[in-house]
């Protein structure tokens, strides 16, 4: 979490196990730091620092709770004087090292230090520090020194020529490898991409399912294309008792061994009981 002086932007790291959701959590608020969350218990609060992605260290206080073998934190970073910290920090720099000293003047875009550049990414650089855990190996991310709401407020005009936001998190591409070949995604037949995918569907549905203590609904549109017999009895059976699971697909053969389901034919304008 990261405090301004006026505002408050959130990111939280937070660790949980299943089990831990069925107990009883008490409401949290911090007025110190303007924030309320849920704890198992109430937290422990210890002052510390926050050190940012260009090397200020800033003042911050961490919240842990503890619950059986589950650990809960929120780190709270105290941005409000990161303008004369940085600066600071600047005058120490060598002289001619620009990635460290930063730009002079009203005019520059990072600020003396950086300042600019760290406040306006701190959020996107929080998120990859939680990404960057142990287990974890993130290979780019994005925005994690540029302000995202600048960039869309600047290109309103292209976005609504082209029908779409043409910056973004979303113009990054998801880089997928099949383990078991030792092999890109991209290299992968078409039926291999499509486990794969579906492999990243059902994690995300039972991370949904862990974290709110029912299965989503998930809608798998022609999800058995492209997938031979196997793969797709594998599929039927891991769904099961999944919840509401909505599947499409243009032959009803595609279906077949999937055992007990409601099947529906559509035409158009008109939805019939199969």
């Amino acid at each position: 979490m990261i405090r301004l002086s006026l505002a408050v932007a959130a990111t939280l790291t937070v660790s949980a196990t299943q089990s831990a959701f069925a107990q009883d959590w008490v409401e949290y608020a911090s007025r110190q730091d303007r924030f309320t969350i849920t704890f198992p218990a109430q937290p422990v609060i210890t002052e510390t620092t926050y050190k940012t992605a260009s090397g200020s260290v800033l003042p911050a206080r961490l919240y842990q709770a503890t619950s059986g073998g589950s650990r809960y934190s929120v780190l709270v970073a105290d941005f409000t004087n990161i303008e004369r910290i940085a600066t600071e920090k600047a005058r120490a720099c060598p002289p001619g090292a620009e990635t460290c000293a930063g730009g002079r003047g009203n005019g520059s875009a990072t600020g003396a230090g950086y300042w600019k550049a760290d406040l306006a990414g701190a959020v996107t650089n929080a998120t990859w520090e939680f990404f960057s855990r142990p287990g974890a190996k993130p290979t780019y991310l994005g925005w994690n020194s540029a302000d995202l709401a600048a960039s869309l407020r600047a290109n309103r005009q292209r976005d609504a020529a082209a029908g779409r936001a043409t910056e973004g998190p979303h113009r990054q591409d998801l880089a997928v490898h099949h383990r078991a070949k030792q092999m890109p995604a991209a290299q992968s037949s078409t039926g291999e991409q499509k486990a794969l995918l579906l492999g990243l569907v059902l994690a995300h549905s039972e991370l949904v399912a862990e974290r709110r203590g029912e299965p989503p609904i998930l809608l798998l549109d022609e999800v058995a294309a492209h997938l031979d017999p196997t793969r797709r009895l594998a599929l039927f059976s891991r769904l099961k008792g999944r919840g509401q699971v909505w599947m499409t697909a243009t032959e009803a053969a595609l279906f077949d061994g999937i055992g007990e389901a409601s099947r529906f034919h559509v035409e158009p304008g008109r939805i019939m009981a199969a």
